[in-house]
């Protein structure tokens, strides 16, 4: 091995242990299933195993994390995915609401007409200060 992929390797090594020994912290949940994504496919060229525990425990916080934007993050990557997780992550993003297509139109009509209510009666608020 050359000077240059033992440094990648160590440097790689360093990613993982940082990433696997740090906290999820609240309303990062898109981030850091991006940052594992990313560190669990550098690491998958040096390290299959370190690849595969960064993978799980980024998937296992997007799951306990209930965020759907992350949920789609994981599902769209290039890792594998256990039955288990593929359900959860894809029950998560459908229940987020992403992935449904358009408003159906009695909705749209409704939030719309919410939209316009709201709107009135803010600006009524306003004139009586």
């Amino acid at each position: 091995m050359d000077k240059t992929s033992t440094s990648f390797s160590r440097s790689v090594a360093d990613m993982v242990e940082k990433f696997l020994g740090s906290a999820q912290l609240p309303g990062y949940a898109v981030f850091r299933a991006r940052l594992g994504l990313t560190v669990a496919t550098l690491a998958s060229s040096t390290d299959a195993e370190a690849a595969y525990r960064v993978h799980s425990q980024a998937v296992e916080e997007v799951i306990e994390s209930g965020d759907g934007y992350a949920s789609r993050d994981i599902l769209t990557g290039v890792h594998p995915l256990s039955r288990m997780h593929q359900q959860a992550l894809t029950r998560l993003m459908a229940s987020s609401g992403l992935g449904t297509g358009e408003l159906p139109q009695r909705l749209l009509n409704t939030l719309v007409q919410s939209a316009k209510v709201a709107t009135e009666t803010l600006t009524d608020a306003m004139r009586l200060h």
